[in-house]
């Protein structure tokens, strides 16, 4: 081999190795650039606001549920901020998630219901029946016929099992830490998804709360882990497998899939500093994503940038 020719097939093995290499950094750096920008918040207006939003849910078709647990309602407003219904309620809504139906499940202050599409209860029962101790339930979800309810007892957490007829509850996790009184789960796919924001992970078990795994880790500098003191704060989980984690104090929203890989950094909302709830929703087809603000009782809006 001549000494040109050993020249080109180092310069061709040099300009293979330099494109391998810058790739993976392009799709990495598209990752971290943030997909989504905020564009309005909900709760703004006058007759949708509330005097204590302490949480809310995102409906499939489009509405958003604001939960005032100060005024025990739900306040239905659309992505426009615009009310269309009021739900009275005979205890404060401070935990929900939908019934697969158009519904959606309420609890609080120890009492869980069954609500309609159109804000009929279905049926209401007290905690204590189900054999439930305590009344705070801060996470709230539903798996095909499961529902899972995160509650505070004493100074740590259980998760319990419960049918949707709400027929009973089974004990499937104990003993959870959760910092700022805040421990929120999410499930899919028979998976159930633990933000254990005392870890900075989210722990992933099977529906009789056997650990599957952990992923996550505390980091100021790595965007696929959590910052501040104690996060990720609240997570839900789309119809595709997709994991959403808000992030307190940051208001940082990112995107994972269900084995802990860093999908997208979705942005940021502008809430205030303080290790406190910022649940977090997403709407139909992944187009927009909710957070909230309940210090100044609103619910963040971020679009897609491209829009």
């Amino acid at each position: 081999m001549t000494t040109v020719s050993i020249k080109r097939l180092v310069a061709g093995v040099f300009t293979l190795f330099f494109l391998a290499v810058r790739v993976p950094a392009g799709t990495r750096s598209s990752r971290l650039s943030p997909t989504h920008r905020e564009t309005s918040m909900l709760g703004a207006s006058a007759e949708t606001r509330c005097s204590g939003l302490d949480t809310f849910w995102a409906a499939a078709d489009g509405r958003i549920l604001l939960c005032d647990d100060r005024a025990k309602l739900i306040r239905v407003v659309t992505v426009e901020d615009r009310l269309l219904s009021v739900w009275k309620l005979d205890f404060p809504p401070q935990a929900v998630c939908g019934t697969g139906s158009g519904g959606v499940f309420v609890s609080g202050a120890g009492i869980l219901a069954k609500i309609s599409a159109d804000g009929k209860i279905q049926r209401r029962i007290s905690l204590t029946t189900l054999g439930i101790p305590g009344k705070t339930i801060t996470g709230l979800t539903r798996s095909g016929r499961d529902l899972f309810l995160a509650c505070r007892v004493r100074l740590t957490y259980s998760v319990y099992r419960v049918p949707d007829d709400l027929s009973g509850a089974k004990e499937i996790l104990q003993g959870l830490r959760g910092c700022c009184g805040q421990l929120d789960i999410a499930a899919s796919r028979r998976r159930l998804l633990v933000g254990e924001n005392t870890r900075h992970q989210v722990g992933v078990y099977d529906r009789d709360g056997r650990l599957q795994k952990r992923w996550g880790s505390a980091s100021r500098s790595d965007p696929a882990g959590f910052g501040g003191c104690c996060n990720p704060m609240n997570l839900c989980v789309t119809p595709d497998g997709s994991v959403y984690t808000s992030e307190a104090t940051l208001g940082r929203i990112k995107r994972y899939d269900l084995n802990g890989r860093l999908r997208q950094v979705i942005g940021k909302a502008s809430i205030p500093s303080g290790c406190r709830r910022v649940t977090v929703r997403v709407g139909p087809k992944r187009r927009r994503v909710y957070v909230l603000d309940n210090q100044n009782q609103r619910v963040h809006v971020l679009e897609p940038i491209d829009d």
